[in-house]
């Protein structure tokens, strides 16, 4: 069970990593939220199909 949840994990972060590289706006959200806490973005938003968008100000 441990290595099926490792397994899914490290697919989640390879799929995160392969959109933010695509779509520089639209990121994973584990990616994004790491992105807001270091300062870039302000807001981190869901924008649907499990991906993230960072916001510089205001609401979702």
């Amino acid at each position: 069970m441990k290595k099926l949840l490792a397994l899914v994990f490290i697919v989640a972060l390879v799929l995160g990593v392969a959109v933010s590289t695509l779509t520089p706006t639209v990121e994973a959200a584990p990616k994004c939220i790491a992105t807001c806490i270091n300062g870039w973005y302000w807001v981190c938003c869901p924008v649907g199909g499990g991906q993230w968008e960072c916001f510089w100000d205001g609401p979702c």
